[in-house]
């Protein structure tokens, strides 16, 4: 193993280094030990399980165990899929009402007392006993899920005495203002690596300083689903559907989501596809009183809208495999788990041009991109997405998923990301004084 080989190296470098008279070259000396030893540590590390552990700080509502996991599935799922691994242990670390510990599925719970009136952790919320946990732990990595949380970032730093790398994992959000950002700038420069939806979905943060470069950026999936394709013509005979195509649009009746751009490209699509049919899927319904009177302006479209409203979950795979056509029209996302699930039951997707959209669905060729809010653009996508043969669009798509969006592949994507970063944060101190030895 390279990492073995370069701390085996290490002190013949330094044996050399010492003849050096420069005073300058004695600090390099002082500071090259400190790699090669953190060098060996990672060594050492790597001959044993590799060691994970999530850290949760947003407040757990359950009461139960049971409800803890279930309120954090996909958090779940990522942990569950790593200690199923040969040689992987993994620990969540988790705010919530009461103290206990518990494992499901191998993966170990922490829980530790705190504040249920901070759902989520802010600048003054101090998990004193969680990181007292995380002291004892000794892992490779600390994966803390959310980019809201520099000041307990810099507290878990400060109690593990900077030894475990920590990367970030963005979940949705853009950056604060004000106090808050200048704190989390100054806070967030401990962290080894910062995860998102694809890259830009970073701008943001890079803008504002809170992540400090690019050299520090990585792409991970959010979540994948446990979902998986239905034979069309069974699925539509489950939900009494008729053969006619169906566009299907599964979010939350909110501005982000934007459902007007989705109406509108579905009008405009639908008279070039006489017997296109339009089902709505969704939780909230802020908008839905603003969506009946855009539906009731038209009532020569009215009768190929359906507005379903919240369905089952147990249907949801039923839905995608009935549908000819996935559209989404958000004009900002962390992820998308629609998405996602569409992608595993092989569904053509019709998908505003964001950047964590083109992440996920980019990869399979059916996937038909329009710039957001623009509906003649969206019509050209739904009517693209519709003239692929239908076996083999849906071959396609399943076949993207099945070589990106897996929970096995967001697996070892992690896992790839774990070391690049433990490797990185090994030999931090001696790259650093190097490089600033080369400026003076």
């Amino acid at each position: 193993m390279a990492i073995v080989v370069m701390a085996r190296q290490f002190p013949r470098a330094l044996a050399a280094a010492k003849l050096d008279r420069d005073q300058g070259h004695l600090l390099l000396v002082q500071h090259a030990a400190q790699a090669s030893r953190k060098l060996e540590d990672l060594a050492a590390k790597e001959s044993e399980a590799m060691r994970v552990a999530h850290l949760n700080y947003c407040f757990s509502r359950g009461q139960t165990p049971n409800d803890l996991v279930a309120q954090h599935w996909s958090l779940h799922r990522l942990a569950q899929t790593q200690a199923a691994q040969p040689g992987f242990e993994v620990t969540i670390l988790q705010r919530f009402h009461g103290d206990t510990e518990f494992e499901v599925d191998r993966v170990r719970y922490i829980a530790r007392r705190d504040n249920p009136r901070e759902p989520m952790a802010s600048p003054w919320t101090l998990p004193w006993s969680l990181h007292r946990e995380a002291q004892g732990l000794s892992p490779h990595v600390f994966h803390v899920h959310g980019l809201g949380f520099g000041v307990q970032v810099a507290l878990l730093k400060k109690a593990t005495a900077g030894r475990v790398p920590i990367v970030v994992q963005h979940h949705g959000g853009l950056p604060p203002h004000g106090m808050r950002r200048w704190l989390q700038r100054i806070t967030m420069r401990s962290v080894s690596g910062f995860l998102f939806n694809g890259a830009g979905n970073a701008e943001p943060w890079l803008q504002a300083g809170i992540v400090p470069s690019r050299g520090r950026l990585d792409e991970m999936l959010e979540a994948s689903s446990d979902l998986r394709a239905i034979e069309r013509a069974v699925a539509r005979r489950t939900l009494a559907l008729d053969d006619a195509p169906i566009v299907l649009w599964v979010a939350r009746l909110v501005p982000g989501k934007d459902p007007f751009t989705a109406l509108g490209g579905f009008e405009l699509a639908a008279q070039q596809r006489p017997t296109l049919r339009l089902h709505m899927i969704f939780r909230e319904s802020n908008l839905l009183g603003d969506v009946d009177a855009w539906i009731a302006a038209r009532p020569a479209l009215a009768s190929r809208i359906t507005r379903l409203g919240q369905v089952p979950h147990a249907q949801l795979a039923s839905w995608y495999s009935a549908a000819d056509v996935f559209l989404t029209s958000s004009v900002r996302e962390g992820s998308n788990y629609a998405l996602i699930e569409s992608q595993a039951c092989g569904v053509p997707a019709a998908c505003s041009d964001i950047p964590p959209h083109r992440y996920i669905a980019g990869g399979a060729r059916t996937t038909h991109f329009f710039p957001c809010g623009d509906v003649h653009s969206c019509a050209s996508a739904i009517v693209g997405a519709l003239r692929t043969e239908r076996a083999n669009a849906r071959a396609e798509v399943l076949r993207h998923f099945e070589s990106r969006l897996t929970w096995v592949r967001v697996c070892e994507r992690s896992f790839e990301i774990y070391r690049q970063v433990a490797a990185r944060h090994a030999g931090k101190a001696f790259g650093e004084v190097d490089q600033r030895n080369l400026r003076e």
